[in-house]
């Protein structure tokens, strides 16, 4: 099942690794007891596949074999296993990652990097909700998390994942990630990558990309200059920004229109330069 997961290009066979994890659940949930560490923090990265038919299924699994009042416990004892995991694809560079695929096309290698990548970043991200009630692990899980990002450091793995070199499933996960940190770590944290941040953030508005733009106009862009006020002074607004901005809104957010006419007033209150 790690391995499906990990490495499989082809949706359909991820699909049937989750079938047939459900058909164990099912008949022989007790036999997952001495697995869990291990099959978990993959689980994790099932329930946040990229393709909805993959996620749905790993998130009904897990449902069923966890239920509600029995997944902080299992949290609790898998958060580790998990972020060892996140850190590892993480600190892997692409080109080793790639050549670790073999013989695939390079296509195919390229569309399972973003998406295990993507997936990496959306289950850090999705976790923090693992914690709510319980004060205690969730200190643990956010030190885990800025120990495995480097946030206490100038240089963060997660600013290389923000740069144009990265597709659009990689960059809009690194979006929703960035808005669960503003949320869950502290602004002194946050400050160390605050200019880096606020360009990747800022200057997505421009990117003719539906995933980004979505990511961007219903969470990132509001919560972002809310929680990072200074952020302007970071970019070049008037030739950049404004820019950008122009042409987002005559594309109606390059197809993410709902998004854009559900926030843009929001937006407009926390843009300095027109008060």
């Amino acid at each position: 099942y790690n391995r499906i997961i990990a490495i499989e290009y082809d949706r359909k066979v991820r699909e049937l690794a989750n079938d047939l994890l459900g058909l164990i659940v099912a008949k022989a949930k007790t036999a997952l007891g001495t697995y869990v560490t291990r099959i978990v923090p993959f689980w994790y990265l099932a329930i946040n596949d990229p393709s909805q038919e993959v996620a749905n299924l790993a998130r009904a699994n897990y449902d069923i074999c966890f239920p509600k009042d029995k997944q902080l416990k299992v949290f609790g004892m898998c958060y580790e296993p998990f972020l060892n995991l996140a850190h590892e694809y993480m600190k892997t560079p692409k080109e080793s990652f790639l050549e670790d695929l073999g013989t695939l096309p390079d296509t195919e290698k390229e569309d399972i990097y973003e998406r295990v990548i993507g997936s990496v970043l959306r289950a850090i991200s999705q976790l923090f909700e693992q914690t709510s009630g319980d004060e205690e692990l969730k200190g643990k899980y956010v030190a885990g998390v800025i120990r495995i990002l480097h946030l206490e450091e100038t240089e963060s793995p997660l600013a290389k994942l923000l740069s144009g070199k990265f597709k659009s499933g990689i960059r809009s996960a690194a979006l929703e990630l960035i808005v669960s940190l503003l949320g869950n770590v502290k602004e002194t944290v946050i400050k160390n990558h605050e200019a880096k941040l606020s360009e990747f953030v800022l200057y997505s508005i421009g990117e003719n990309n539906i995933r980004i733009q979505n990511v961007l106009w219903s969470q990132a862009l509001v919560k972002f200059a809310k929680s990072c006020q200074s952020c302007w002074m970071h970019i070049n607004v008037r030739r950049a920004f404004l820019n950008k901005l122009y042409q987002c809104l005559r594309k109606a957010a390059f197809g993410a229109s709902p998004a854009l006419y559900q926030n843009f007033v929001v937006f407009l209150s926390l843009f300095p330069f027109i008060k």
